[in-house]
């Protein structure tokens, strides 16, 4: 990746212990859109979401702990 690329994510889960991840919301600061993930609906799926945030410089997180 030659940018320095600063995700701003949101994970729904099943829980603070997750077993599953509904939805991944990830805001690309740089080129202001916003790319959602899931496994049930018509948008890309969670891994490439995972994958997303792996190949970013810096990933922030929304109520992250």
């Amino acid at each position: 990746m030659d940018r320095k690329v600063t995700l701003v994510f949101d994970i729904e889960t099943d829980g603070l212990k997750a077993t599953t991840i509904h939805t991944i919301a990830i805001y690309d600061s740089d080129t202001d859109k916003i790319h959602s993930y899931n496994d049930t609906g018509s948008g890309e799926p969670i891994v490439r979401g995972i994958q997303h945030l792996q190949d970013s410089s810096c990933i922030i997180g929304h109520n992250v702990i």
